[in-house]
């Protein structure tokens, strides 16, 4: 729901969301579609700090028989692959110690992550080492991580220099034994600490040398003399604060005490906004009521949940004369990246001791309140080792976006998990395994006592209850954990669902609605709260409390006769209240009088009418038009922005008055049918599971079949779908139903399976769940429904309820991704051709074009010149004139830059070199991209070539060649009726851009009060962008503009059709070609440049292209990044 007027909030909690890129579909609208929005979340994980940065290691292993060379700078290249061979690794020789290290490029950058990616092999290859973080580049000296690592065969994260942090440059992976380094990927993180070196503040009297900055100063030296803590002498009260620069959602508050003075005593942590509030009403940070640190101690206060402000307050509040020191303070925010924050379950603040819980214990030293991370004591360890069902679970106190675990060993002996599974729940009832790529993720885990190993989590996981179920574990069950993520809500989520008010007497209401279903609970629900006042009253409204969740009704009472009231009903949580419902309108009964006669509705009428420009405005037949249904909606085709939509019913006593006018749709991604209905989708990718009998069969189940069955499963078919074969990746967005035309037979509810390869099917699913559709409740009505979030090519259609059988017809909507491409497969030559003859492998130029991208020449799917001056390729798309917008080139991939500065041409002449060239050189070395060329405005011919521009070889593992299909070549056109000789309408879409008039290429519309050209593009399409050539050295094009629609007559140049871009009119300089682009798209088949300067002018068109996003995704801006 959105809203209801032009400046109320309205916001909806969503599930399972993680993306990169938020689309807002409206669906319907008041008067135009216009929003304001803003969108909630955190980042998923950290910049790597580590990515190209420069490195160095004690020795280097090559494989030169394979080219393939254990550099480095592998490690930080940002390509994770495992495979040595594949060239992203580096490789140290037997060293003792072996050691790597990358320069983050600067003193003082804090480092709290280090996430790396060992080499994958059967043998163990790399165990135990080191890593070491600090300012020296002899890493062997540098600050060791507690504990040693060993990351076989997995890929993970050691959780080092935190609490408290600590800076430097250098970060140093060493063995420690004489054996090989080899590291696949290094990524480091930081923590962003939103304190270091802001400004800050303390109480007036301050100890010399003691000053408030030197506790945000990056050192956690904890002697005084130090010179790294501050001094808050005593003093009623004294406070510290810090200044963090802006309003920040402060999650969590490190402190670190002095070491030899017990001077954090009573304490608390405030966040404000205003820099003079110091009063003891603003939130507090952390679940006590106040807070100790004890000497030499360091410990994260949690705010949960987080707290909004810039400015964090430690204050005493100990009666009396008293006086504190910080040796340092860090400030943390969950909104920097949920990978990165702690829930602080190593905290008894955060997560108290009687959240703990597990299986059994081994003794009341091992509970399970000791499984906490860093605690310097046992940890939990399981009563045996015989129970497969062994976990300890954490209560989280809410729900939480989980998006990493972390954990260690036990202290003092050598136990710790090596593998483990987590189970998730949100009402300590119901658990399930978390599961990546459909599978149950099974996590490892440690290898010391103290080692902190961090694993991210890749799928969508809300929980408040956790469990960590040991698998497998050296010598006992041990564990201290930590889980991080960021806190969904503390109240609930949604208002309750099915709210409805009716009308008991005259005098009485009653409102009834359903409970909130658990994901949007968010806690207990202790009740409920109903809102209501008389219908355009200004008195607040009344409001009533339901306590308990057993009731879901209330009746009011005491009301007005034949009075209308609003209703609005919320939900109470152990936290606080839910949103409120959009408010019902319900209307007491007339007491003492006769109902009136009531006559059943037998039909409607639908009347769509140009809206009126003016009350002087003639209106003509043609202006408007009426449908008739029987039904209580229809779908209404081709009907443009400038319309407004009445209906009025009709009974057996008459017509009744017409409605307000209804808001439009327009025609946007759910509204572009792929070609069932149709046939554009062929019989032969329209399958099933089964059909009940030969006149069923699936090629029947398209909507609005009707010379015949639909599509009917087979009645033992337990699990029956329909499925759709696209040939090709399509985003979707919308599904359309129908049942059997011939019987009363449909699906009432489906549900939707999606494959990218007809063998690999992922549920469709929102808010996390697998997305129950409601179907057809008759034969032939059309039930639509929107997606979210589809990329794929196959489509199913998995009836779960129906009438009668399992009969169905369906159409599927939305947009190719790519379009077509045009080299698949075809005719190729190149300069030479390089061979391995003793691997049997040949790099002919065919290879280049057979659909296969494989970057290893090995493998044989890749074209290779030898070396030449220069060396070229070429494909010929077998026909002359076709359009060219974009050449997508697959490199070899090479440690060694194998191809660079190679021109791209294309024309008519088998000799590449002859064709005009794309603008610039191209280099895509060790990446896959496209050079968009030979567009705006479109360039035709038959021959793509890439040619070097130097002494060396060509080496190609693909190349597709993509065409925008211009919807105006070549079509029909017209103009005004005074035309100069030679500069005919045709002209503009003869897909020749020559802006010389007497070049013989453009169109001449002479002048004329508002002269206009057209062109006809022989059916309906969706135009989402129209591209115009102007005169070369003539300023004709002035104030014009260009309107999209399907008119009953060519000659119709009624300001009626809607206009393509968002400014009034439209000018072009002289000698320029620009596009001008209809959001959102516009249907028709006429597309009309009118001028419309008055009086009378003319104007010059060199080429007209006409663009549709229906053809191909690849070209939308908008989702330019998909592919």
């Amino acid at each position: 729901m959105g809203n209801g007027d032009r400046n109320s909030v309205v916001k909806h909690v969503v599930y399972g969301l993680l993306t990169r890129y938020v689309r807002f579909l409206p669906q319907t609208y008041k008067g135009l579609v216009c929003l304001r929005t803003e969108v909630f979340g955190v980042k998923q994980k950290p910049e790597n700090l580590a990515l190209g940065k420069a490195t160095t290691q004690s020795s280097t292993f090559n494989i030169t028989a394979d080219n393939v060379y254990g550099v480095s700078g592998n490690a930080v290249d940002g390509n994770p692959d495992t495979n040595f061979l594949k060239g992203s690794c580096s490789h140290t020789q037997n060293n003792n110690p072996s050691w790597w290290r990358v320069d983050l490029g600067s003193d003082h950058v804090d480092v709290s992550e280090v996430h790396i990616v060992n080499r994958f092999s059967q043998h163990v290859v790399t165990e135990d080492y080191k890593i070491t973080f600090g300012d020296s580049p002899n890493v062997v000296g540098n600050t060791p991580c507690g504990g040693l690592y060993d990351f076989h065969n997995f890929t993970v994260s050691a959780v080092c220099f935190t609490k408290p942090l600590k800076t430097g440059r250098y970060v140093g992976i060493l063995t420690t034994k004489i054996q090989s380094l080899q590291l696949c990927e290094v990524e480091v993180y930081s923590r962003e600490n939103l304190a270091f070196q802001k400004p800050t503040y303390q109480h007036i009297r301050t100890l010399a040398g003691g000053t408030s900055d030197r506790a945000v100063d990056g050192n956690s030296n904890m002697n005084f003399a130090g010179e790294s803590c501050s001094f808050v002498q005593d003093d009623p009260f004294p406070w510290w604060r810090v200044d963090l620069g802006q309003d920040e959602f402060v999650t969590e508050v490190y402190v670190v005490s002095l070491l030899d003075r017990d001077r954090l005593r009573k304490f608390e942590i405030r966040v404000v906004s205003s820099i003079n509030d110091t009063s003891m009403t603003s939130p507090k940070c952390g679940r006590a009521v106040t807070h100790n640190l004890r000497p030499g101690e360091g410990l994260s206060f949690f705010c949960h949940p987080s707290l909004k402000g810039r400015y964090v307050t430690i204050r005493d509040v100990r009666p009396g004369l008293s006086g504190f020191n910080l040796c340092e303070v860090e400030v943390y925010s969950e909104q920097r990246a949920c990978h990165s924050q702690a829930i602080g379950v190593t905290s008894s603040d955060a997560i108290p001791d009687d959240s703990f819980s597990a299986s059994s214990s081994f003794s009341n030293a091992r509970q399970p309140w000791v499984g906490r991370l860093n605690l310097n004591s046992w940890g939990w360890l399981a009563m045996t080792n015989t129970n497969p069902a062994d976990y300890l679970q954490i209560d989280l106190l809410y729900d939480y976006v989980i998006c990493a675990v972390a954990t260690q060993g036990a202290v003092g002996a050598d136990h710790w998990v090596t593998k483990y599974k987590i189970q998730l729940s949100l009402n300590d009832t119901t658990f399930y395994i978390y599961r990546e790529n459909n599978a149950e993720k099974v996590f490892s885990g440690n290898s010391g006592r103290n080692d902190i190993v961090k694993h991210g989590l890749r799928e969508y996981a809300l929980a408040r209850f956790i469990r960590f179920v040991p698998i497998e574990y050296h010598d006992y069950k041990a564990l201290r954990v930590e889980v991080y993520g960021v806190l969904l809500s503390t109240v609930p989520s949604q208002a309750p669902g099915n709210f409805t008010v009716t009308a008991t007497s005259s005098t009485s209401i009653r409102a009834s609605w359903t409970s909130l279903p658990e994901y949007a609970r968010h806690g207990t629900i202790t009740g409920y709260k109903v809102f209501y006042r008389q219908k355009g009253s200004a008195n607040n409204s009344v409001v009533e409390s339901v306590i308990g969740t057993g009731i879901l009704t209330k009746d009011f009472a005491n009301l007005n006769k034949y009075t209308k009231y609003e209703f609005q009903v919320l939900a109470m949580g152990s936290h606080g209240e839910g949103p409120k419902s959009p408010v019902m309108v319900g209307q007491t009964l007339e007491d003492g009088k006769k109902a009136k006669t009531k006559y059943k509705v037998i039909s409607y009428e639908v009347k769509i009418s140009l809206v009126s420009s003016g009350s002087r405005q003639k209106r003509s037949p043609a202006n408007s038009k009426t449908v008739n249904t029987t039904k209580a909606f229809v779908i209404l085709y081709d009907i443009q922005p400038c319309y407004n939509v009445y209906v009025r019913a009709y009974t057996k006593a008459g017509p009744g008055p017409y409605g307000q006018p209804l808001p439009l749709e327009l025609r946007v991604c759910i509204d572009l049918d792929l070609g069932l209905e149709n046939e554009r989708i062929s019989d032969g990718n329209i399958t099933a599971s089964s059909v009940q009998n030969a006149n069923t069969p699936a090629k029947n189940g398209r909507l609005n079949y009707t010379s015949g069955s639909s599509w009917c499963a087979g009645t033992s078919d337990t699990n029956p779908y329909l499925q759709i074969d696209l040939q090709t990746l399509h985003i979707i967005c919308a599904v359309s139903t129908q049942g059997n035309s011939q019987a009363d037979q449909w699906v009432k509810t489906y549900t939707l399976q999606l494959s990218i390869n007809g063998t690999t099917w992922t549920d469709y699913k929102e808010g996390g769940q697998v997305k129950v559709f409601m179907g057809n409740g008759d034969r032939n009505s059309v039930v639509k429904q929107v997606v979210y979030g589809l990329l794929t090519r196959y489509v199913r259609f998995l009836p779960q309820t129906y009438q009668g059988l399992v009969c169905m017809r369906t159409e599927v909507f939305g947009v190719k991704q790519k379009p077509e491409n045009l080299a698949l497969r075809k005719a190729t030559a190149q300069s030479s051709t390089f061979n391995n003859t003793a691997d049997n492998v040949y790099g002919v130029s065919g290879n280049a074009v057979d659909g296969n991208p494989d970057t290893n020449f090995l493998k044989g799917s890749c074209s290779h010149t030898t070396k030449e001056n220069p060396s070229w390729w070429r494909v010929d798309l077998g026909s002359d004139h076709v359009d060219v917008s974009e050449v997508h080139i697959v490199n070899r991939f090479s440690q060694h830059v194998v191809t660079e500065d190679y021109k791209i041409t294309f024309g008519g002449s088998d000799d590449v070199s002859l064709n005009p060239p794309c603008g610039g050189l191209y280099d895509f070395h060790n990446f896959t991209a496209s050079a968009v060329c030979f567009t705006n405005p479109l360039k035709t011919g038959r021959y793509v070539g890439i040619s070097t521009t130097k002494k060396q070889s060509l080496q190609l593992c693909e190349v597709e060649v993509y065409s925008r299909e211009n919807l105006a070549f070549q079509k029909p056109t017209y103009q005004h009726t005074e035309t100069l000789v030679n500069g005919t309408s045709d002209r503009a879409v003869d897909g020749n851009s020559n802006m010389d008039l007497w070049g013989g290429s453009c169109s001449f519309v002479q002048d004329n009060p508002f002269p206009w050209w057209r062109v006809d593009l022989g059916q309906d399409e969706i135009v989402t962008e129209v591209y115009v050539v102007g005169l070369l050295d003539v300023d004709r094009l002035r104030k014009f503009e260009i309107r999209v629609g399907t008119v009953s007559s060519i000659t119709d140049t009624s300001m009626a059709s809607p206009k393509c871009g968002r400014a009034a009119t439209h000018n072009l300089p002289k000698g320029v070609g620009l596009s001008f682009f209809c959001h959102p798209s516009l249907k028709g088949r006429y597309v009309t440049i009118r001028d419309v300067r008055g009086g009378k002018t003319g104007f010059n068109l060199c080429e007209v292209e006409v663009y549709s996003e229906q053809r191909g995704m690849a070209y939308l801006d908008i989702l330019k990044n998909y592919y």
